[in-house]
């Protein structure tokens, strides 16, 4: 299962440039320093990058709007709340989950062996395009048979209005439908 993994530096992602490949997950830099955080306290977390899929020089590529917790608790009890079944044409929710701080070092670069069971089962079914992202408090990685790339947008000043104008969109739109408050 390796072979389907890219990991990332926190600190070397920041200004990455390059080719934009199939698969590659775009994230506003407010949104990556929002995870860090989240890497910081707590519990093991699971949600949802919710993504408006962009086309980029003939790559489909990966714009992240929203973050969305769905759960929390230990390596051993956290479970995904499936609350996406059907994304909008055009969107797509991309799983994600973080170890914290608390989990340790050990697990900074690498996903976990339940991990790998979890991702197993899905590709043996019928998602054969799955991803998923790690994040941890110094490395963000991803999984996927496309082994997908990650980008963090620096965004200037309209860009930033315009990517929280989304965030705010979708925050009211998941409340609406009760699943984030």
């Amino acid at each position: 299962m390796q072979e389907f993994v890219k990991v990332f530096d926190r600190e070397e992602v920041v200004g990455k440039t390059g080719i934009i490949t199939c698969s590659t997950i775009i994230m506003p830099q407010i949104f990556v320093e929002k995870t860090k955080k989240i890497c910081e306290v707590g519990a093991e977390k699971i949600g949802y990058l919710v993504c408006e899929q962009q086309l980029h020089n003939d790559q489909v590529c990966y714009m992240v709007e929203y973050i969305l917790v769905t759960n929390e608790g230990t390596t051993t009890n956290v479970v995904q709340n499936k609350v996406f079944t059907k994304m909008a044409k055009g969107y797509e929710a991309i799983e994600f989950h973080i170890h914290p701080k608390a989990l340790g070092e050990q697990w900074y670069d690498k996903f976990s062996g339940g991990d790998y069971n979890t991702f197993r089962k899905i590709l043996s079914g019928e998602d054969k395009w799955y991803k998923h992202v790690l994040f941890t408090p110094t490395h963000i990685l991803t999984f996927g048979i496309q082994k997908p790339d990650f980008r963090i947008a620096t965004l200037n000043k309209e860009s930033l209005d315009a990517a929280m104008e989304r965030m705010m969109h979708w925050h009211e739109q998941l409340i609406e439908h009760e699943i984030a408050y």
